[in-house]
Protein backbone atom coordinates (compact mmCIF):
# COMPACT_ATOMS: atom_id res chain seq x y z
CA UNK A 1 0.00 0.00 0.00
CA UNK A 2 2.75 2.21 0.49
CA UNK A 3 3.50 2.07 -3.06
CA UNK A 4 -0.05 3.23 -4.08
CA UNK A 5 -0.32 5.93 -1.27
CA UNK A 6 3.37 7.08 -3.12
CA UNK A 7 1.83 6.99 -6.72
CA UNK A 8 -1.51 8.77 -5.94
CA UNK A 9 0.65 11.76 -3.90
CA UNK A 10 3.43 12.19 -7.10
CA UNK A 11 0.26 12.35 -9.28
CA UNK A 12 -1.45 15.07 -7.31
CA UNK A 13 1.75 17.10 -7.25
CA UNK A 14 1.88 16.73 -11.31
CA UNK A 15 5.47 14.48 -11.26
CA UNK A 16 5.63 12.35 -14.21
CA UNK A 17 4.54 8.65 -12.95
CA UNK A 18 3.66 6.44 -15.76
CA UNK A 19 1.45 3.41 -14.67
CA UNK A 20 4.12 1.13 -16.07
CA UNK A 21 6.76 2.01 -13.61
CA UNK A 22 8.25 0.93 -10.91
CA UNK A 23 7.88 2.19 -7.59
CA UNK A 24 10.77 0.79 -4.62
CA UNK A 25 10.06 2.47 -0.53
CA UNK A 26 13.31 1.66 1.10
CA UNK A 27 14.78 1.90 4.71
CA UNK A 28 18.03 1.67 6.11
CA UNK A 29 18.77 -1.65 7.41
CA UNK A 30 21.39 -4.01 8.34
CA UNK A 31 24.13 -1.00 7.07
CA UNK A 32 22.33 -1.09 3.65
CA UNK A 33 19.59 0.46 2.27
CA UNK A 34 17.09 -2.80 1.39
CA UNK A 35 13.46 -3.07 0.15
CA UNK A 36 10.62 -2.33 2.17
CA UNK A 37 7.52 -2.04 -0.22
CA UNK A 38 7.51 -2.66 -3.94
CA UNK A 39 4.22 -2.53 -6.50
CA UNK A 40 3.47 -4.91 -8.60
CA UNK A 41 5.29 -4.37 -11.54
CA UNK A 42 8.49 -4.53 -9.20
CA UNK A 43 7.42 -7.91 -8.05
CA UNK A 44 6.59 -9.36 -11.57
CA UNK A 45 10.33 -8.58 -12.25
CA UNK A 46 11.56 -10.45 -9.29
CA UNK A 47 12.22 -7.76 -6.58
CA UNK A 48 10.88 -9.25 -2.89
CA UNK A 49 10.70 -7.00 0.50
CA UNK A 50 13.94 -7.56 2.58
CA UNK A 51 16.53 -7.81 -0.91
CA UNK A 52 19.12 -5.09 -0.90
CA UNK A 53 18.14 -1.95 -3.14
CA UNK A 54 21.01 -2.33 -5.55
CA UNK A 55 19.99 -5.87 -5.95
CA UNK A 56 16.48 -5.00 -6.89
CA UNK A 57 18.07 -2.11 -9.06
CA UNK A 58 19.78 -5.15 -10.99
CA UNK A 59 16.69 -6.29 -11.95
CA UNK A 60 15.17 -3.72 -13.88
CA UNK A 61 15.81 -2.31 -17.58
CA UNK A 62 14.77 0.92 -16.51
CA UNK A 63 15.21 3.36 -13.23
CA UNK A 64 12.93 2.86 -10.80
CA UNK A 65 11.29 5.70 -8.99
CA UNK A 66 12.74 4.85 -5.24
CA UNK A 67 11.24 6.79 -2.18
CA UNK A 68 12.22 6.77 1.34
CA UNK A 69 10.30 4.80 3.82
CA UNK A 70 7.72 6.74 6.51
CA UNK A 71 5.95 4.62 8.72
CA UNK A 72 3.83 8.06 10.02
CA UNK A 73 2.60 8.39 6.69
CA UNK A 74 1.56 5.01 5.95
CA UNK A 75 0.18 5.01 9.71
CA UNK A 76 -2.18 7.81 9.32
CA UNK A 77 -3.51 5.92 5.70
CA UNK A 78 -3.72 2.77 7.11
CA UNK A 79 -6.08 4.68 10.01
CA UNK A 80 -7.96 6.98 7.33
CA UNK A 81 -9.06 3.42 5.35
CA UNK A 82 -10.03 1.84 8.58
CA UNK A 83 -12.30 4.33 9.61
CA UNK A 84 -14.39 4.40 5.89
CA UNK A 85 -13.89 0.48 6.38
CA UNK A 86 -16.41 0.69 9.52
CA UNK A 87 -19.52 1.77 7.42
CA UNK A 88 -19.34 -2.27 6.35
CA UNK A 89 -18.96 -3.61 10.03
CA UNK A 90 -18.80 -1.67 13.62
CA UNK A 91 -15.65 -4.32 14.26
CA UNK A 92 -12.51 -3.47 11.79
CA UNK A 93 -9.23 -4.12 13.06
CA UNK A 94 -5.64 -3.15 12.00
CA UNK A 95 -3.60 -6.46 10.72
CA UNK A 96 0.26 -5.55 9.88
CA UNK A 97 1.23 -2.73 8.36
CA UNK A 98 -0.93 -2.85 5.62
CA UNK A 99 -4.00 -5.06 6.26
CA UNK A 100 -7.47 -4.88 7.72
CA UNK A 101 -9.93 -7.58 9.12
CA UNK A 102 -13.53 -6.97 9.09
CA UNK A 103 -15.54 -8.78 11.10
CA UNK A 104 -18.90 -9.61 9.18
CA UNK A 105 -20.23 -11.64 12.08
CA UNK A 106 -24.26 -10.91 12.56
CA UNK A 107 -23.98 -8.69 9.08
CA UNK A 108 -26.33 -11.27 7.32
CA UNK A 109 -29.40 -9.01 7.26
CA UNK A 110 -27.86 -5.99 6.33
CA UNK A 111 -25.92 -8.20 3.62
CA UNK A 112 -26.63 -11.44 3.07
CA UNK A 113 -24.05 -12.31 0.21
CA UNK A 114 -20.77 -11.50 1.25
CA UNK A 115 -19.06 -11.47 -2.09
CA UNK A 116 -21.11 -8.80 -2.89
CA UNK A 117 -20.15 -6.86 0.39
CA UNK A 118 -16.69 -7.69 -0.70
CA UNK A 119 -16.92 -6.19 -4.17
CA UNK A 120 -18.03 -2.82 -2.79
CA UNK A 121 -14.78 -2.82 -0.26
CA UNK A 122 -12.87 -3.24 -2.99
CA UNK A 123 -14.56 -0.34 -4.67
CA UNK A 124 -13.40 1.69 -1.60
CA UNK A 125 -10.04 0.76 -2.49
CA UNK A 126 -10.25 1.19 -5.94
CA UNK A 127 -11.39 4.76 -5.44
CA UNK A 128 -8.09 6.20 -3.70
CA UNK A 129 -6.38 4.34 -5.75
CA UNK A 130 -5.45 1.31 -3.47
CA UNK A 131 -4.55 -1.86 -5.16
CA UNK A 132 -6.60 -4.74 -2.71
CA UNK A 133 -6.52 -8.52 -2.08
CA UNK A 134 -9.83 -9.40 -0.17
CA UNK A 135 -10.82 -12.77 1.53
CA UNK A 136 -13.70 -14.72 3.07
CA UNK A 137 -13.19 -17.05 5.62
CA UNK A 138 -15.01 -18.25 9.00
CA UNK A 139 -11.73 -18.04 10.62
CA UNK A 140 -9.41 -14.36 10.66
CA UNK A 141 -5.87 -16.86 9.94
CA UNK A 142 -7.54 -18.76 7.06
CA UNK A 143 -8.67 -14.89 5.60
CA UNK A 144 -5.43 -13.06 6.54
CA UNK A 145 -3.55 -16.71 4.62
CA UNK A 146 -5.80 -16.39 1.64
CA UNK A 147 -5.34 -12.78 1.27
CA UNK A 148 -1.91 -12.81 1.69
CA UNK A 149 -0.72 -16.03 -0.30
CA UNK A 150 -3.80 -17.16 -2.41
CA UNK A 151 -2.98 -17.94 -6.24
CA UNK A 152 -5.69 -17.29 -9.02
CA UNK A 153 -6.75 -20.96 -8.87
CA UNK A 154 -8.01 -20.35 -5.17
CA UNK A 155 -9.86 -17.49 -6.08
CA UNK A 156 -13.69 -16.78 -7.02
CA UNK A 157 -14.82 -14.49 -9.90
CA UNK A 158 -17.42 -12.23 -8.73
CA UNK A 159 -18.96 -10.42 -11.48
CA UNK A 160 -20.66 -7.05 -10.49
CA UNK A 161 -23.57 -5.10 -11.97
CA UNK A 162 -20.65 -3.21 -13.85
CA UNK A 163 -16.69 -3.87 -14.63
CA UNK A 164 -15.26 -6.77 -15.31
CA UNK A 165 -15.11 -10.06 -13.03
CA UNK A 166 -13.45 -9.53 -10.03
CA UNK A 167 -11.66 -12.44 -7.83
CA UNK A 168 -12.06 -13.08 -4.18
CA UNK A 169 -11.05 -15.74 -2.23
CA UNK A 170 -13.62 -17.11 0.08
CA UNK A 171 -13.54 -20.60 2.28
CA UNK A 172 -17.35 -21.15 3.04
CA UNK A 173 -16.89 -23.89 5.46
CA UNK A 174 -14.75 -24.65 8.61
CA UNK A 175 -13.73 -28.14 7.45
CA UNK A 176 -12.59 -26.61 4.15
CA UNK A 177 -9.90 -24.84 5.80
CA UNK A 178 -7.05 -27.81 5.61
CA UNK A 179 -7.83 -28.88 2.24
CA UNK A 180 -7.95 -25.20 0.45
CA UNK A 181 -4.73 -23.56 2.94
CA UNK A 182 -2.94 -27.27 2.31
CA UNK A 183 -1.01 -25.87 -1.38
CA UNK A 184 0.40 -22.18 0.64
CA UNK A 185 3.38 -21.88 1.89
CA UNK A 186 4.11 -21.98 5.56
CA UNK A 187 4.60 -18.05 5.58
CA UNK A 188 1.25 -17.75 5.01
CA UNK A 189 -0.05 -19.22 8.94
CA UNK A 190 2.39 -16.46 10.26
CA UNK A 191 5.06 -18.01 12.00
CA UNK A 192 8.17 -16.51 13.55
CA UNK A 193 10.83 -16.55 11.25
CA UNK A 194 13.05 -19.00 13.15
CA UNK A 195 10.40 -21.14 13.13
CA UNK A 196 10.00 -21.15 9.26
CA UNK A 197 13.76 -21.61 9.50
CA UNK A 198 14.01 -24.50 11.53
CA UNK A 199 10.33 -25.69 9.46
CA UNK A 200 12.18 -25.44 6.26
CA UNK A 201 15.37 -27.18 7.12
CA UNK A 202 13.40 -30.12 7.50
CA UNK A 203 11.80 -30.43 4.03
CA UNK A 204 8.44 -29.16 5.26
CA UNK A 205 7.53 -25.95 2.77
CA UNK A 206 3.61 -26.81 2.54
CA UNK A 207 1.08 -26.25 4.91
CA UNK A 208 -0.53 -29.81 4.11
CA UNK A 209 2.97 -30.84 5.18
CA UNK A 210 2.63 -29.61 8.26
CA UNK A 211 -0.41 -30.81 9.36
CA UNK A 212 0.65 -33.89 9.11
CA UNK A 213 3.11 -33.85 11.73
CA UNK A 214 1.66 -35.15 15.03
CA UNK A 215 0.43 -31.96 17.80
CA UNK A 216 2.45 -33.67 20.11
CA UNK A 217 5.98 -33.51 17.98
CA UNK A 218 5.13 -29.90 17.14
CA UNK A 219 4.36 -28.67 20.60
CA UNK A 220 7.50 -30.20 21.66
CA UNK A 221 9.85 -29.09 18.80
CA UNK A 222 8.70 -25.55 18.09
CA UNK A 223 6.57 -24.49 20.94
CA UNK A 224 3.39 -23.56 22.35
CA UNK A 225 3.05 -20.58 20.42
CA UNK A 226 3.11 -22.76 16.95
CA UNK A 227 0.06 -24.54 18.05
CA UNK A 228 -1.87 -21.89 19.18
CA UNK A 229 -1.22 -20.69 15.65
CA UNK A 230 -2.44 -23.29 14.03
CA UNK A 231 -5.62 -23.95 16.38
CA UNK A 232 -6.67 -20.28 15.33
CA UNK A 233 -6.05 -20.98 11.76
CA UNK A 234 -8.59 -24.03 11.96
CA UNK A 235 -10.81 -22.55 14.29
CA UNK A 236 -10.13 -24.87 17.09
CA UNK A 237 -9.16 -21.73 19.27
CA UNK A 238 -10.60 -18.00 18.87
CA UNK A 239 -8.28 -14.91 18.16
CA UNK A 240 -8.33 -12.29 20.05
CA UNK A 241 -9.12 -9.28 18.25
CA UNK A 242 -9.27 -5.69 19.36
CA UNK A 243 -11.49 -3.26 17.37
CA UNK A 244 -11.01 0.43 16.41
CA UNK A 245 -12.74 2.97 18.36
CA UNK A 246 -15.43 4.34 16.58
CA UNK A 247 -14.58 8.40 15.97
CA UNK A 248 -17.22 10.25 18.10
CA UNK A 249 -16.51 13.64 17.00
CA UNK A 250 -18.26 15.63 14.86
CA UNK A 251 -16.16 16.58 11.56
CA UNK A 252 -16.25 18.11 8.06
CA UNK A 253 -13.90 17.62 5.15
CA UNK A 254 -13.64 19.77 2.31
CA UNK A 255 -10.99 18.01 -1.12
CA UNK A 256 -9.83 20.90 -3.44
CA UNK A 257 -9.60 19.85 -7.27
CA UNK A 258 -6.23 20.19 -7.21
CA UNK A 259 -3.72 21.49 -4.83
CA UNK A 260 -3.99 25.71 -3.86
CA UNK A 261 -1.28 27.73 -2.75
CA UNK A 262 -4.00 30.93 -2.55
CA UNK A 263 -4.46 31.92 0.87
CA UNK A 264 -8.43 33.44 0.32
CA UNK A 265 -9.25 30.10 -0.81
CA UNK A 266 -8.54 27.94 2.11
CA UNK A 267 -9.85 30.72 3.87
CA UNK A 268 -13.20 30.41 2.34
CA UNK A 269 -13.12 26.65 2.46
CA UNK A 270 -12.61 27.08 6.15
CA UNK A 271 -15.85 29.32 6.82
CA UNK A 272 -17.71 26.99 4.49
CA UNK A 273 -16.51 23.94 6.52
CA UNK A 274 -17.56 26.00 9.94
CA UNK A 275 -20.95 26.90 8.96
CA UNK A 276 -21.51 23.40 7.92
CA UNK A 277 -20.10 22.34 11.49
CA UNK A 278 -22.57 24.96 13.30
CA UNK A 279 -25.17 23.62 11.71
CA UNK A 280 -24.66 19.88 12.83
CA UNK A 281 -23.98 21.30 16.51
CA UNK A 282 -27.15 23.40 16.05
CA UNK A 283 -28.97 20.25 15.72
CA UNK A 284 -27.35 18.76 18.75
CA UNK A 285 -27.83 21.69 20.91
CA UNK A 286 -24.17 21.62 21.67
CA UNK A 287 -21.25 23.92 21.27
CA UNK A 288 -17.53 23.65 20.67
CA UNK A 289 -14.85 23.84 23.11
CA UNK A 290 -11.70 22.92 21.80
CA UNK A 291 -11.46 22.96 17.41
CA UNK A 292 -8.94 21.47 14.90
CA UNK A 293 -8.38 22.00 11.51
CA UNK A 294 -6.23 20.03 9.69
CA UNK A 295 -4.28 21.18 6.67
CA UNK A 296 -3.28 18.24 4.11
CA UNK A 297 -0.52 19.16 1.88
CA UNK A 298 1.05 17.57 -1.27
CA UNK A 299 4.49 17.18 -0.28
CA UNK A 300 4.87 17.30 3.27
CA UNK A 301 3.35 15.77 6.59
CA UNK A 302 -0.43 17.34 7.89
CA UNK A 303 -0.39 20.26 9.84
CA UNK A 304 -2.81 20.62 12.44
CA UNK A 305 -3.78 23.93 14.20
CA UNK A 306 -6.29 24.26 17.40
CA UNK A 307 -8.18 26.66 19.64
CA UNK A 308 -9.84 26.02 22.96
CA UNK A 309 -12.63 27.93 23.99
CA UNK A 310 -13.79 29.25 27.26
CA UNK A 311 -16.96 28.39 26.77
CA UNK A 312 -19.22 26.59 24.64
CA UNK A 313 -20.05 28.06 21.26
CA UNK A 314 -21.31 27.42 17.34
CA UNK A 315 -21.18 31.05 16.15
CA UNK A 316 -19.11 30.11 12.91
CA UNK A 317 -17.94 34.08 12.82
CA UNK A 318 -16.11 33.64 16.02
CA UNK A 319 -14.77 30.53 15.56
CA UNK A 320 -13.27 31.89 12.00
CA UNK A 321 -11.78 34.87 13.86
CA UNK A 322 -10.19 32.55 16.32
CA UNK A 323 -8.43 30.32 13.53
CA UNK A 324 -8.12 32.97 11.05
CA UNK A 325 -4.62 34.30 12.66
CA UNK A 326 -3.44 30.39 12.96
CA UNK A 327 -3.80 29.68 8.97
CA UNK A 328 -1.84 32.90 7.96
CA UNK A 329 0.99 31.99 9.30
CA UNK A 330 0.87 27.93 8.55
CA UNK A 331 3.50 26.64 5.98
CA UNK A 332 1.98 26.10 2.25
CA UNK A 333 4.12 23.96 1.47
CA UNK A 334 3.24 22.89 -2.83
CA UNK A 335 -0.15 23.24 -2.26
CA UNK A 336 -3.34 21.97 -0.57
CA UNK A 337 -5.47 19.23 -1.38
CA UNK A 338 -7.83 19.04 1.65
CA UNK A 339 -9.10 20.37 5.07
CA UNK A 340 -10.87 18.36 8.49
CA UNK A 341 -12.34 20.19 10.75
CA UNK A 342 -12.93 17.98 14.11
CA UNK A 343 -14.86 19.23 17.05
CA UNK A 344 -12.54 17.88 19.84
CA UNK A 345 -14.47 18.66 22.84
CA UNK A 346 -18.63 19.44 23.04
CA UNK A 347 -20.58 21.02 25.77
CA UNK A 348 -24.69 21.53 26.06
CA UNK A 349 -25.58 24.93 24.67
CA UNK A 350 -29.21 25.37 24.54
CA UNK A 351 -31.20 27.34 22.21
CA UNK A 352 -31.33 30.72 22.55
CA UNK A 353 -34.99 32.63 22.81
CA UNK A 354 -35.46 35.29 19.54
CA UNK A 355 -37.35 38.51 20.11
CA UNK A 356 -40.86 39.17 18.76
CA UNK A 357 -41.17 41.68 16.83
CA UNK A 358 -41.75 45.16 17.75
CA UNK A 359 -40.42 43.83 21.27
CA UNK A 360 -36.83 44.76 22.81
CA UNK A 361 -35.17 41.79 23.13
CA UNK A 362 -32.44 43.30 25.61
CA UNK A 363 -33.92 41.30 28.54
CA UNK A 364 -34.12 37.83 26.70
CA UNK A 365 -30.82 38.31 25.03
CA UNK A 366 -29.04 39.14 28.81
CA UNK A 367 -30.67 35.91 29.82
CA UNK A 368 -29.72 33.87 27.51
CA UNK A 369 -26.32 35.10 27.81
CA UNK A 370 -26.34 33.09 30.87
CA UNK A 371 -26.21 28.59 30.79
CA UNK A 372 -26.37 26.75 34.25
CA UNK A 373 -24.09 27.33 37.07
CA UNK A 374 -23.72 31.10 35.88
CA UNK A 375 -21.65 31.07 32.90
CA UNK A 376 -21.34 33.02 30.17
CA UNK A 377 -22.36 31.75 26.66
CA UNK A 378 -19.43 31.66 24.29
CA UNK A 379 -20.74 34.41 21.81
CA UNK A 380 -21.86 36.92 24.68
CA UNK A 381 -18.85 39.50 24.76
CA UNK A 382 -17.07 38.12 27.54
CA UNK A 383 -16.41 34.97 26.14
CA UNK A 384 -15.24 36.76 22.91
CA UNK A 385 -12.93 38.89 24.72
CA UNK A 386 -11.33 35.78 26.48
CA UNK A 387 -11.35 33.48 23.91
CA UNK A 388 -9.48 36.09 22.17
CA UNK A 389 -7.30 36.85 24.57
CA UNK A 390 -6.24 33.52 24.91
CA UNK A 391 -5.00 33.06 20.98
CA UNK A 392 -3.19 35.51 21.15
CA UNK A 393 -1.31 35.84 24.10
CA UNK A 394 -1.54 32.06 24.77
CA UNK A 395 -4.05 29.64 27.08
CA UNK A 396 -1.82 30.49 30.92
CA UNK A 397 -1.74 34.05 30.14
CA UNK A 398 -5.52 34.13 30.64
CA UNK A 399 -6.59 31.27 32.58
CA UNK A 400 -6.34 33.23 35.88
CA UNK A 401 -9.13 35.92 33.98
CA UNK A 402 -11.35 33.23 32.55
CA UNK A 403 -11.60 31.51 36.22
CA UNK A 404 -12.28 35.02 37.89
CA UNK A 405 -15.53 35.19 35.89
CA UNK A 406 -16.52 32.35 37.45
CA UNK A 407 -15.72 33.15 40.93
CA UNK A 408 -17.98 35.82 40.67
CA UNK A 409 -21.71 33.99 41.65
CA UNK A 410 -22.13 34.26 45.45
CA UNK A 411 -22.69 30.58 46.11
CA UNK A 412 -19.92 27.52 44.66
CA UNK A 413 -21.58 25.69 41.67
CA UNK A 414 -20.37 22.34 43.88
CA UNK A 415 -21.46 22.57 47.28
CA UNK A 416 -19.98 19.77 49.27
CA UNK A 417 -22.08 17.51 51.81
CA UNK A 418 -19.79 17.84 54.22
CA UNK A 419 -17.09 20.22 54.58
CA UNK A 420 -13.46 19.03 54.09
CA UNK A 421 -10.89 19.99 56.70
CA UNK A 422 -7.95 22.06 55.37
CA UNK A 423 -5.00 23.38 56.92
CA UNK A 424 -3.41 26.80 56.39
CA UNK A 425 0.57 27.53 55.94
CA UNK A 426 0.73 30.86 55.14
CA UNK A 427 -0.53 32.18 51.83
CA UNK A 428 -0.93 28.42 51.19
CA UNK A 429 -3.53 25.57 52.04
CA UNK A 430 -3.16 22.08 52.53
CA UNK A 431 -5.94 20.12 50.90
CA UNK A 432 -6.38 16.47 51.08
CA UNK A 433 -2.86 16.48 51.34
CA UNK A 434 -1.45 18.43 48.28
CA UNK A 435 -0.59 22.43 49.08
CA UNK A 436 -2.07 25.10 47.06
CA UNK A 437 -0.50 28.59 47.00
CA UNK A 438 -3.08 30.95 46.76
CA UNK A 439 -3.49 34.04 44.84
CA UNK A 440 -6.13 35.65 45.67
CA UNK A 441 -9.11 35.89 47.49
CA UNK A 442 -12.30 38.12 48.28
CA UNK A 443 -13.92 38.42 52.08
CA UNK A 444 -14.89 37.73 54.91
CA UNK A 445 -18.91 37.40 54.37
CA UNK A 446 -19.90 36.47 57.70
CA UNK A 447 -22.70 33.70 58.25
CA UNK A 448 -24.85 33.34 61.26
CA UNK A 449 -28.06 31.43 62.64
CA UNK A 450 -31.55 33.17 61.41
CA UNK A 451 -32.78 35.42 64.05
CA UNK A 452 -36.64 34.36 63.64
CA UNK A 453 -35.69 30.92 63.64
CA UNK A 454 -32.59 30.58 66.06
CA UNK A 455 -33.01 30.30 70.02
CA UNK A 456 -31.64 33.09 72.07
CA UNK A 457 -28.87 31.04 73.42
CA UNK A 458 -28.17 29.99 69.61
CA UNK A 459 -27.77 33.23 69.03
CA UNK A 460 -25.54 34.35 71.65
CA UNK A 461 -23.30 31.63 70.81
CA UNK A 462 -19.90 32.64 68.99
CA UNK A 463 -19.12 29.27 67.55
CA UNK A 464 -22.24 29.23 65.50
CA UNK A 465 -20.83 31.99 63.40
CA UNK A 466 -19.33 31.45 60.35
CA UNK A 467 -16.61 33.70 58.15
CA UNK A 468 -16.82 32.58 54.50
CA UNK A 469 -13.84 33.77 52.00
CA UNK A 470 -13.59 33.20 48.13
CA UNK A 471 -10.45 32.19 47.37
CA UNK A 472 -8.32 31.54 44.31
CA UNK A 473 -5.55 28.95 43.99
CA UNK A 474 -2.62 28.57 41.66
CA UNK A 475 -4.30 26.47 39.25
CA UNK A 476 -6.91 29.35 39.04
CA UNK A 477 -9.16 27.09 40.98
CA UNK A 478 -11.75 28.86 42.82
CA UNK A 479 -12.81 27.68 46.31
CA UNK A 480 -15.29 28.70 48.87
CA UNK A 481 -13.73 28.24 52.67
CA UNK A 482 -15.06 28.58 55.90
CA UNK A 483 -13.43 29.78 59.33
CA UNK A 484 -15.00 28.15 62.70
CA UNK A 485 -14.00 29.35 66.34
CA UNK A 486 -14.21 26.27 68.50
CA UNK A 487 -12.56 26.36 72.37
CA UNK A 488 -10.82 29.40 71.21
CA UNK A 489 -9.46 27.21 68.07
CA UNK A 490 -9.55 28.62 64.70
CA UNK A 491 -9.94 25.70 62.18
CA UNK A 492 -10.60 26.25 58.61
CA UNK A 493 -12.54 23.73 55.64
CA UNK A 494 -13.48 23.40 52.09
CA UNK A 495 -17.49 24.03 51.62
CA UNK A 496 -17.02 23.71 47.67
CA UNK A 497 -15.50 24.41 44.31
CA UNK A 498 -16.62 26.84 41.93
CA UNK A 499 -16.40 24.54 38.87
Amino acid sequence: MSTDILRRQRIAQGMPTPLESVILVVTQRSGAERIVACCAQGERVGIRVGQMRAHAQALLEEKAIVETYKPEREQKAVLYLAQKLQRFSPRVVLDGPSGFIVDLTGMERLEPNECALCVKIRDLFTSYQIHSRLAVAPTVGAARALAQYGTVQQSCSVCPDRGQPIPIFQITDQKLIASTLGTLPIEALGFDMEVITALKDVGVQLVSELFKIPRSSLQRRYGQESVRIIDEVLGGAFEVLVPLDHETSLSVHHHFDGPTTRQYVIMLATEGLLDRLAQRLRERESGVCRLSLEVNRVDVEPIQVSVRLGYPSRCASHLMGLLRPLLETINLGFGVDGLVLRALEEDRLAHSQQAMPGVSDQGSRSASQRTQHGRYAADSSVGVLFDRLRTRFGHEQVVTALNAVAGTALRPTLLFERPESIRCEGDAIVWRGVRYELVAWVGPEQVSPSWWTASVDRLRDASATRMFYRVADCHGRWLWLQSRTDSEEERWFVSGVWA
